[in-house]
């Protein structure tokens, strides 16, 4: 059992239905179908029962209302006093991310903070690296969420999530039509699109397992983000190694394909630098930060994810 799937069902038990409860608590409703179901599951009873104008407590649920409220109560109490009763963030969070990780994360993040800490404000700072972990090291930004880096120097580094890599492909390429999975060895002679600086965490793993490989790496064409990355494969450029988290929209709309190649994975983390002090603040954010990729993840909003623990 989650504090989360209590938090869940303590919002569908106030609205009375499960899309109001959806949209206060920003998920699609389901993923929080699914986690009732899971709560149920595990405590072996029913907690609703439907009819036309939405959902009502069944007996056993109203004794579990109660009871997930003091839990709930009882968390913030104990998170209150194992911060020493400090206030929670105010002012400003600068927060690096790249133009692909934005537009999965800022949203929810800002939504959920909001919720959380009224009195802060996220600044998400869109760039690509190793210009976030130069801001890091140099103390202009506060924590950035990126692919694992060649170089670690200077920052300290937490894990966040583990994602295949996939070939990203148009859905009418006939080479990759009925494939499910892929080798290395599979890719030998395809000309790749290939995404990011020389030093950033995807680029880095798909031309050091090339290179491992025996394998040479051919290169279609080059570009800085994932975005022009999936432009050029639209445009029949070539297929691109990437994770699929960052077509979630050309995958639903079948634009866009994405088959996981065998033993090749991104490593998602989050960084600060190593010269700064983890106080109160950034620790929250930081947990933050955490607490919004696991629910992305169980919600199917962020394709492929695997939560480090």
């Amino acid at each position: 059992m989650e504090l989360r799937q209590l938090r869940y069902f303590l919002t569908v038990a106030r609205e009375g239905t499960y899309g109001r409860a959806a949209n206060v608590l920003h998920v699609a409703q389901p993923a929080l179908s699914r986690q009732i179901k899971k709560l149920e599951e595990e405590l072996g009873v029913d907690l609703f029962v439907r009819h036309a104008h939405g959902v009502s407590l069944t007996p056993v649920a109203y004794t579990l209302q109660a009871k997930a409220e003091h839990i709930l109560d009882e968390v913030i109490a104990v998170t209150r006093m194992a911060t020493g009763g400090l206030e929670p963030m105010t002012g400003s969070m600068k927060i690096g991310v790249s133009p692909g990780t934005a537009e999965i994360l800022a949203y929810p993040l800002s939504r959920l903070a909001a919720r959380r800490y009224p009195q802060l404000r996220c600044e998400f700072v869109s760039m690509l690296m190793p210009a976030r972990a130069d801001l890091l090291r140099d103390g202009k930004m506060d924590v950035a969420v990126m692919n694992l880096p060649r170089s670690v120097q200077g920052l300290r580094i937490l894990p966040l999530m583990r994602e295949p890599l996939c070939l990203i492909h148009r859905s009418d390429d006939e080479r990759f039509q009925g494939v499910e999975s892929l080798r290395l060895e599979d890719l030998r002679g395809v000309p790749l699109v290939v995404g990011g600086a020389q030093s950033s965490g995807i680029r880095s793993t798909i031309e050091d397992s090339f290179a491992a490989a025996g394998i040479p790496l051919v290169v279609a064409a080059e570009a800085n983000t994932a975005g022009a990355c999936k432009a050029l494969v639209k445009e029949n450029v070539g297929p691109t190694v990437h994770v699929a988290a960052m077509a979630r929209s050309e995958l639903e709309r079948k634009e866009l394909s994405a088959i996981p190649i065998q033993g090749l994975h991104s490593t998602r983390v989050i960084a600060v630098s190593a010269e700064r002090e983890i106080g109160q603040d950034l620790r929250q954010m930081m947990d933050l930060i955490r607490e919004c990729c696991s629910e992305l993840v169980d919600n199917l909003q962020w394709l492929g994810g695997n939560m480090a623990r």
